[in-house]
């Protein structure tokens, strides 16, 4: 250890050979002593810095008193001073403490193992204080400059100190806020709330607490804000202050019920259309099968006797009424995705895709499809709907098929949280800019002359998917085939109904 830089301003010559005899006794103690006679010559020393701490008589040729005193301290602020005088006077020992010094000692009244330890504390506490000043310094730089609200409140509610983002936040000036509360701040509604964390708090019950509230701003209006408080103990464990960040969140809290609005009336829009379509859909359905019961009546009863152009023509409106009645149960069927859709149970996929190829079994003949698959997994899911929509993809694939031996592959992958199922086939494909336009409902790519349909099935894939929770996409090249994905959740649980 490094010893000990002592200054001893004193100028009776008798009296700095005892101090040095008296310290050279205690051999586990360390020291260099340097010398001064007058305050000057002191002064000298301590402008050069290495001084550890000094030892001061507050009676020199040159100075006399607690001016010594404050000379030095004034000088070399950071450095302890230990006041050693002739002068036994409590009031002055008072005195000097107060302006600063470690300690006060009286000559003839010490030992060399008293100063050797008085010398060392003084030091120290020396450290401790100025490690406390800067502490404080920067928590006061923090506190004033913060980009949030910040402020220190009494345990009465008294505000203590508050920075200048709270004094914007609330329209109130410093000196204002000093002679509140932050009861007469608060919201009214909010008050309850606030208060019992508020106890909690003092109580030693909570740590610390969030609490979104409001203040009731200078100008009247309300201001929401995000309060996080904790509070501060003194060495007997009673609370002395709570610190309180206040965070200005009125802007997000006018998004958020923005945000909520809108949600209430797109699900009101989503649940009035969903009822116009399925009642619409259905009401429609008795007038159209009496137009085709009709109009196919015409067609058996007047073939043949009928010119060419009425035959063409009742074919016509025969075939517009069955194409009219597809299109109804394709959007009584997307109506009923989220009308009509059943609880989540475990669903072994393996059985909806034997069932789906049961369905499609005369598809499958027809088009000689290759239909293989891998190991499909047991998931959370309305059945039905899952049925679904292997139904609609392995449809399509087959529909869509190119002149090559057709194959279909259905396969499923289990990536983190959820599984993802594809059905692969090797069919006329799909180029990439209309791999989103596909899932739109009565979105169609090719005419109806080429392929039958009404553009809804995808659209009903992907409401599906979407109210189990997932997602649903397609990857392809025209003329290279195409691979549809969907994923399903690899929960355990129930989730959520969803509302369209």
């Amino acid at each position: 250890m490094a010893p000990v830089k002592m200054l001893l301003i004193e100028d009776d010559p008798g009296d700095a050979d005892l101090l040095w005899e008296l310290l050279s006794e205690e051999k586990h103690f360390a020291f260099v002593v340097e010398w001064a006679d007058r305050l000057k010559k002191g002064l000298t020393y301590l402008a050069q810095g290495g001084i550890d701490v000094v030892l001061l008589d507050l009676s020199l040729p040159d100075s006399h008193g607690m001016t010594t005193f404050t000379t030095v301290n004034i000088h070399a602020p950071n450095v302890p001073i230990v006041v050693l005088t002739g002068f036994d006077d409590e009031t002055l020992a008072l005195e000097a403490v107060r302006l600063g010094a470690q300690d006060y000692l009286v000559k003839g009244q010490v030992d060399g193992k008293m100063i050797a330890r008085v010398a060392r504390y003084a030091i120290e506490r020396k450290r401790a204080e100025e490690a406390l000043r800067e502490s404080e310094a920067r928590f006061r730089s923090a506190f004033d400059h913060a980009a949030i609200g910040m402020a220190l409140v009494a345990t009465d509610g008294r505000w203590l100190k508050v920075n200048s983002a709270f004094c914007e936040t609330v329209g109130f000036t410093e000196s204002e806020l000093l002679r509140m509360t932050f009861q007469d701040l608060t919201h009214p509604d909010d008050l309850p709330t606030n208060l019992g964390y508020f106890y909690q708090l003092l109580s030693g019950d909570l740590q610390y607490y969030h609490l979104e509230k409001r203040y009731v701003h200078k100008l009247g209006h309300d201001v929401w804000v995000r309060d996080s408080a904790s509070v501060v103990w003194n060495v007997q464990q009673q609370p002395l202050y709570i610190v309180a960040q206040i965070q200005d969140i009125t802007r997000r809290k006018h998004v958020e019920e923005e945000l909520a609005h809108r949600l209430e009336e797109l699900a009101r829009s989503n649940t009035e259309l969903e009822q116009f379509a399925y009642v619409a859909s259905h009401d429609l359905q008795e007038p159209l099968r009496m137009v085709a019961s009709y109009t196919q009546l015409l067609e058996r009863r007047y073939k043949g006797r009928l010119d060419d152009d009425a035959s063409e023509f009742i074919g016509y409106a025969v075939d517009g009424v069955m194409r009219m009645q597809q299109l109804i149960n394709d959007l009584l069927s997307y109506a009923r995705v989220g009308k009509r859709g059943k609880q989540f149970e475990p669903t072994n996929c393996e059985t909806v895709l034997a069932d789906t190829l049961v369905d499609l079994q005369a598809a499958v003949k027809e088009s000689n499809a290759r239909i293989t698959h891998d190991p499909l997994p047991t998931v959370m899911a309305d059945a039905p709907q899952l049925r679904q929509v292997f139904q609609n993809l392995i449809g399509n694939a087959i529909k869509f098929r190119s002149n090559a031996p057709l194959h279909i592959h259905v396969s499923a992958v289990r990536q983190g949280a959820e599984w993802v199922f594809s059905v692969r086939d090797n069919g006329i494909g799909i180029d990439a800019e209309y791999a989103e336009r596909i899932f739109i409902i009565f979105q169609r790519l090719h005419g109806r002359e080429q392929y039958m349909g009404t553009g809804i099935g995808l659209a009903i894939c992907k409401k599906i998917v979407e109210r189990h929770g997932g997602r649903i996409w397609v990857e392809g090249q025209s003329g290279q085939g195409s691979t549809f994905y969907f994923t399903i959740p690899a929960t355990g649980g129930q989730r959520p109904r969803m509302i369209w």
